[in-house]
């Protein structure tokens, strides 16, 4: 159990900042960034890492779904090797993730898939600029 949770704590370390430590149902998971980029999870020694998705079940209320996307399996790695591998693979996801933001055309910033209101504004300006009440 040590092993997991340096593994866990290592990986966490390689996330973008800021990092945050999510319990749910399953077990731990970490989410990098603010707002999410990456999840990872430990899975029997191995490393889940995800792009961060997540859904509005509600006016309130945000939950996290993860998109796995690669499980690091690494038990036949050194440590150096799978901070590589991991750094890597952080990096890809982050990229993929970032993609998904819209500029909004009220404020010109870059929105999360999930603070959109549409295509082509984010929830903050949806409510001054177009009188929608979440």
């Amino acid at each position: 159990m040590d092993k997991e949770i340096d593994l866990l704590e290592e990986t966490g370390k390689l996330l973008p900042r800021p990092v945050r430590r999510d319990e749910y149902e399953d077990g731990v998971r970490l989410i990098g960034g603010d707002p999410g980029v990456v999840v990872a999870e430990l899975r029997g020694g191995k490393i889940l890492l995800s792009q961060y998705d997540a859904i509005w079940e509600g006016p309130h209320t945000l939950t996290v779904r993860p998109i796995p996307i690669v499980t690091v399996q690494c038990e036949d790695m050194t440590a150096e090797e799978r901070v590589e591998v991991v750094k890597s693979l952080i990096r890809l996801i982050s990229k993929r993730r970032r993609k998904l933001y819209e500029r909004c055309q009220y404020c010109n910033k870059l929105t999360a898939p999930e603070y959109q209101h549409g295509d082509d504004t984010c929830q903050g300006c949806a409510q001054r600029e177009l009188g929608v009440d979440y």
